[in-house]
């Protein structure tokens, strides 16, 4: 499965995406990081919103790739 999941602001939100691909048979998810850099959103808001759904899901592998960055 491939999905889009937003930390915030828009929809749907990660969480909403993870329960949605877990109800549809998934037992490993990597989360590709939409942003050029590792900044704030990668390093703090990331992990704050994954914790809680590994959490709720603790029989799911959950891989977070590295932010797909800028090509110099």
């Amino acid at each position: 499965f491939v999905e889009v999941g937003y930390l915030n602001y828009s929809e749907p939100l990660f969480a909403e995406v993870a329960a949605k691909v877990i109800a549809q048979g998934a037992n490993e998810i990597v989360v590709l990081p939409y942003f050029l850099i590792p900044g704030y959103f990668v390093q703090k808001s990331l992990p704050e919103t994954l914790a809680p759904v590994q959490a709720q899901f603790p029989d799911v592998t959950f891989t977070v790739a590295d932010a797909i960055g800028y090509d110099t």
